[in-house]
Order: C-alpha cells, then sequence, then structure tokens
C-alpha cells in the first residue's frame, strides 16, 4: 500500500472499532449477560446466545433497558434473572476490550514518520464511559489532544467537533486525514469538512452508503501505517 503524499500533518483517529475491539467486546459481554440469565431460570430454555446477541445489537446497540422485551420474545419472562443480566452487563462494562494489534505501533510510528506531525482523537459518546476507556486502554500520552462528543457538546458527524480538531492541530482540513470505521459518523464528518479520510473496514464489507465512498480503505492498521507514512519511516532507521 502507497503512503499518502503529501503526507498529512494532521492525523485524527476514532476511538471505538478502529483502535479498540468494542464490537468484539460487547459481544462477549452480551453472550455473557444472557448466558447467566437463562442459567437462573428453573429450567434452561434452548435459545441461542449469538441470536439474543444480534437482536439485542438491532434492538439497541448500546444500553440493557430493552433486555427485558427481548428476553421476553424468547419466552423468558423471569424478571429476577433479566435484572441479574442488566446488572452484570453495567458491572462489566469494559469486560474483554482491547486495542487491536498494532494499535499503539501505528500510533508512535505515525508520529515519527513527519516530523512536528500532531496526532487527535474524535470520539463520540459519554465523556465519563470514553475517558475511562482511554484510561484503561493506556493511551492518553499518544496523543495531543482528545475530543469527546459529550465533553464538547456537539458529535461527530457535525462538522463543529471536526473545525475544532483542526484549530487544536494547527492544520486546515486539506493537510489532515481522519481514520475511522463509521460511514454514517467518521466518513460523513470528514467529507463535511473536506478532509481526507481512511475507512477502517477490516471485515471487507461492502460500501453501501449512499454518500461518496472514502479515498482511502484499510483492512487493519499496519495499513493505516503504511498510509501514513508509518512503514517508511520504520524502514529508515
Amino acid at each position: 500500500m502507497n503512503a499518502l503524499d503529501p503526507q498529512p500533518e494532521l492525523v485524527l483517529f476514532d476511538l471505538d472499532d478502529t483502535l479498540c475491539d468494542y464490537a468484539s467486546a460487547r459481544w462477549l459481554r452480551l453472550r455473557i449477560a444472557f448466558d447467566q440469565a437463562l442459567d437462573r431460570l428453573p429450567r434452561r430454555p434452548s435459545v441461542d446466545l449469538d441470536t439474543l446477541a444480534r437482536e439485542s445489537i438491532e434492538m439497541h446497540p448500546h444500553g440493557v433497558d430493552h433486555f427485558h422485551e427481548l428476553l421476553a420474545r424468547h419466552d423468558v419472562e423471569h424478571r429476577e434473572a433479566v435484572e441479574h443480566a442488566q446488572h452484570w452487563y453495567r458491572t462489566n462494562r469494559f469486560y474483554g476490550l482491547q486495542l487491536f494489534p498494532e494499535a499503539l505501533e501505528t500510533l508512535v510510528a505515525t508520529r515519527r514518520a513527519l516530523p512536528g506531525r500532531r496526532i487527535g482523537m474524535i470520539t463520540n459518546g459519554p465523556a465519563e464511559t470514553q475517558r475511562a476507556k482511554i484510561e484503561l486502554l493506556g493511551i492518553l500520552p499518544y496523543f495531543d489532544f482528545i475530543l469527546i462528543s459529550g465533553e464538547f457538546g456537539v458529535a461527530k458527524p457535525d462538522r463543529q467537533i471536526f473545525d475544532e480538531a483542526t484549530n487544536r492541530g494547527t492544520a486546515g482540513p486539506e493537510s489532515s486525514v481522519f481514520v475511522g470505521d463509521s460511514p454514517e459518523f467518521d466518513m460523513a464528518g470528514a467529507r463535511n469538512v473536506g478532509m481526507p479520510a481512511v475507512w477502517m473496514n477490516p471485515g471487507g464489507q461492502q460500501w453501501s452508503n449512499p454518500d461518496p465512498r472514502p479515498g482511502y480503505e484499510a483492512r487493519n492498521l499496519g495499513e493505516v501505517r503504511a498510509l501514513l507514512g508509518g512503514d517508511l519511516e520504520r524502514d529508515s532507521r
């Protein structure tokens, strides 16, 4: 994969499902929560845990308030069991959350590849939740600044949060790049300010969004690092 030319002065990353594997951790947590709920029933029904996890995400991608309705669809109406699942899911909200392989290497190599380059993050979500994730993952020192929608008051894809990022990173949109996984929030937000974007697409999904496909696509952070000159920097040492 060829490096971008010219190389961006400011690199902006999304957090969830770009630097850390939120989707896998969420799936694991849902399976464990529902498994514990079914185990508390007088007679455990033959309900597939993957089906429950998938339907849960379809009903609401976050939260647990819908657990009662979801389990009732599968003839599970045991209040104590459902409340136990909700409590476990809330209490273990970061269970299984990990950085993707090469995340730290990519952040380090991205900075070193271009003298004076700045690195920032724009992430949607409640401030307390996202700050706790960042602390857990140990990535705060790798960034010059981090913008969280819950703190800033505006979420991706609104251009205000991208404008704030370019102001903090002292670079125009044309001299920046955004790396993220969401067509709806990440790619659309970058496009709103005229910023090049790299679509993180580890599953090789087809682009189905009505908006134009971004100019760059990566299957993993190694490919992101190559686009940002990190491999060239590593080879030159």
